[in-house]
């Protein structure tokens, strides 16, 4: 399997490139605990396998780690002085946060701005 490491800013690993044709075979073979096994390796933010399993199924890690805090998105967007509606647009992927509440959004959550993306 040939494999292409993309870093990111940081310097750290942020991208793993593989032919088509290798990825469905490592999906097919891995099944979801291999995929889990691969997504700790990689490093982040401590996440349990039912938080990882979401993520996987694209349930965003602002959500995850909110709710992981026991957080409304109301609680959440006072915090970081945005609004609930912002926030839940986020949650969706409808809209993109700009990185100075990418910031306050990991500070508030005690993550890593990298782990909400």
């Amino acid at each position: 399997m040939d494999v292409q490491i993309i870093n990111g800013s940081d310097g750290r690993p942020a991208y793993a490139v593989l032919s088509w044709a290798d990825y469905q075979a490592l999906a097919e073979d891995a099944g979801d605990g291999a995929l889990i096994d691969a997504a700790r390796k990689s490093g982040g933010a401590n996440v349990s396998d039912a938080e990882l399993k979401r993520m996987i199924a694209g349930t965003s890690p602002i959500t995850i780690f909110r709710e992981r805090r026991s957080m409304t998105q109301a609680e959440l967007a006072e915090a970081v002085g945005s609004s609930p509606a912002y926030i839940s647009q986020l949650e969706t992927g409808a809209r993109n946060a700009g990185k100075k509440l990418h910031r306050a959004i990991a500070g508030v959550l005690g993550v890593e701005v990298d782990d909400l993306s």
